[in-house]
């Protein structure tokens, strides 16, 4: 099904998250990842990086993401 999977690790909240992830994309020499995944670190985000953060972490994944690829993100509930 799959040629090849590959899993890397990026700090999302920060700055210079757009030039991390597109270093990832030409490494692996594609313009798009096929899927993302944010497990248990939404709300994380959220609660400690604010609403503007936030989105804009939500719009740089999905701008590397692309149409029809996915990215999958799991609530993580602070009690």
């Amino acid at each position: 099904m799959f040629e090849q999977c590959t899993f890397d690790v990026c700090d999302v909240v920060q700055p210079d998250t757009p030039s991390k992830l597109q270093t990832l994309l030409d490494t692996h020499e594609v313009q798009k990842f096929s899927m993302i995944s944010l497990f248990s670190i939404t709300m994380w985000i959220h609660i400690n990086c604010g609403d503007a953060r936030f989105l804009e972490v939500l719009s740089e994944i999905s701008g590397v993401t692309g149409n029809q690829r996915h990215w999958v993100g799991k609530v993580g509930w602070w009690l």
